[in-house]
C-alpha cells in the first residue's frame, strides 16, 4: 500500500533507524512499511504517527477529504453526524474499532447530506431509519 511514512520521516530529519527506535520496532520493519511490503494497519499508523508527531491519517497516500467525491466538507453537517454517532455509541454501549468508526462517519455524512438536500432534518423518520441501518451494520463489524 502506498503511504507517506518516508515523506514524514524525512521531513522530520529522521533515519529509518531513528524512527524505528521512536516507534519501538526495527529499521527493517520501517523499510518494509515505507515500501508497502508490510501492511500499514491502524495499529502501525497510530504508532508511527505518534513517533512522527502527525495524525495517523496523514500517513495515508491522499488526504481523507479526497476519499469522498466532494472537494469541501460541510463542517456543521460533519459535526452533527459525529456528535449523534458519539451519543448513540454511548447510549448503546458499543465500541467500534477506528477503521469501522471512520468508515461509518463517512457513510453517515453522505446520508446526512442526501437528506439535507431534500430539506430533511435529523429528526426525520427517513433519516433516522438510514442512520439506524448504517449503525447496526457497523456494530456487527465492531
Amino acid at each position: 500500500m502506498e503511504n507517506r511514512i518516508q515523506y514524514f520521516r524525512k521531513a522530520r530529519g529522521l533515519t529509518q533507524q531513528e524512527l524505528a527506535i521512536k516507534a519501538h520496532t526495527t529499521s527493517s520493519t520501517i523499510h518494509k512499511l515505507e515500501q508497502g511490503h508490510n501492511r500499514l494497519t491502524t495499529i502501525w499508523m497510530t504508532r508511527l504517527a505518534k513517533a512522527l508527531n502527525c495524525k495517523p491519517t496523514d500517513l495515508l497516500p491522499e488526504p481523507i477529504s479526497q476519499l469522498t467525491p466532494r472537494k469541501t466538507v460541510d463542517a456543521k453537517v460533519l459535526e452533527s453526524v459525529i456528535l449523534k454517532l458519539e451519543r448513540t455509541l454511548e447510549e448503546e454501549k458499543v465500541a467500534l474499532k477506528l477503521p469501522v468508526k471512520a468508515a461509518l462517519i463517512v457513510d453517515l455524512y453522505e446520508v446526512a447530506l442526501k437528506h439535507q438536500s431534500k430539506g430533511l432534518n435529523a429528526q426525520n423518520p427517513e433519516y433516522m431509519r438510514d442512520f439506524s441501518a448504517l449503525f447496526a451494520k457497523a456494530a456487527k463489524r465492531k
